[in-house]
C-alpha cells in the first residue's frame, strides 16, 4: 500500500514533473469516453448523442469509422491503455525514454485527431459529440504533455 500512496503522491505534489497529474486526468477522461462508445457499441444500444449539432450515428457508422479494418474505437482504447501505462510507468521511474516514448503517442495523438476532425468537418459535414470529447482529451494531453517538457527543460 506504500506504494500505492507514493505514487498517488507523485502525481499531484510531484515538484519535479508538474502537469503529471493533469495529464493522468486527461488520458483517463480519453479513455472513460471510448470505452463508453466501445460499451454502446458491443450491447448493441447504439449511440446516445442527442445533443444539438451532433450525429454520432452517422459519423461512427460511415465508411471512416475504420481503419486497417479495425474500428476507431479500438484504436482509442489501445492509444489511451498504453498512454496511462506509459504515464503510469514514468511516474514511478522517471526514466528518459519514457518520456520519449510518451512524446511519441502525444504526436500520433495530435495527427491522428487532426485527420479525424478534418473527416468529421470536411467530408461528413457531421460531428460525434464523443469523437470531440476524445479528440478535446488529446489536446488536453498534448498541453499537459507540453508543460511537463518546459518544466522539465528549467
Amino acid at each position: 500500500m506504500k506504494n500505492f500512496s507514493t505514487l498517488w503522491t507523485a502525481f499531484w505534489r510531484d515538484r519535479e514533473v508538474p502537469g503529471l497529474g493533469a495529464l493522468i486526468i486527461a488520458v483517463l477522461i480519453g479513455f472513460a469516453d471510448v470505452s463508453y462508445l466501445a460499451i454502446q457499441e458491443l450491447s448493441g444500444a447504439g449511440y446516445h448523442c442527442d445533443a444539438r449539432g451532433f450525429n454520432c450515428a452517422l459519423v461512427l457508422t460511415s465508411r471512416y469509422a475504420k481503419f486497417l479494418g479495425i474500428p476507431w474505437i479500438a484504436w482509442g482504447i489501445a492509444y489511451y491503455t498504453g498512454m496511462l501505462v506509459l504515464t503510469l510507468l514514468y511516474a514511478a521511474r522517471r526514466k528518459a525514454w519514457m518520456i520519449r516514448l510518451i512524446g511519441l503517442g502525444v504526436s500520433a495523438g495530435i495527427v491522428v485527431s487532426a485527420a479525424l476532425v478534418f473527416v468529421q468537418a470536411a467530408a461528413l459535414r457531421a460531428w460525434c459529440l464523443y469523437c470531440v470529447v476524445s479528440e478535446g482529451a488529446v489536446a488536453l494531453i498534448a498541453l499537459s504533455f507540453g508543460f511537463i517538457l518546459v518544466s522539465r527543460k528549467k
